[in-house]
């Protein structure tokens, strides 16, 4: 990908320069860390940020399914046993849930 800019573009996380320039005000690089900080610095240049913005849409769907996967995973809760409720709840390192009645256990369960 081609960059357009002048002069050195320091990388503050490194503490040191990410890159330079040419005497042209160019810069080619497939570097993806590079490409990525020079297009979130808003450098201009000739390629598209479709890797950038790909990898953001990739995290959001990420974190919808997880949401998704808690979601559906509470309405099975009703349909196991208090056993099994009780050993989920321990795996996530709840104590002393003997005494605890199903709905209580969903309760913790939908809290987390």
């Amino acid at each position: 990908m081609k960059f357009f800019g002048n002069g050195v573009v320091w990388d503050a996380e490194r503490s040191k320069a990410l890159c330079r320039f040419d005497k042209s005000g160019e810069l080619e690089t497939d570097d993806k860390r590079i490409c990525d900080k020079l297009v979130e610095l808003g450098y201009k240049h000739d390629g598209e940020i479709i890797d950038v913005e790909y990898e953001k849409v990739e995290e959001v769907v990420k974190v919808i399914e997880e949401e998704k996967e808690v979601v559906e995973d509470i309405g099975n809760y009703e349909a196991m046993t208090n056993k099994e409720l009780r050993k989920i709840l321990e795996d996530k390192g709840y104590m002393n849930l003997e005494r605890k009645n199903k709905t209580q256990l969903l309760t913790m369960l939908e809290g987390d």
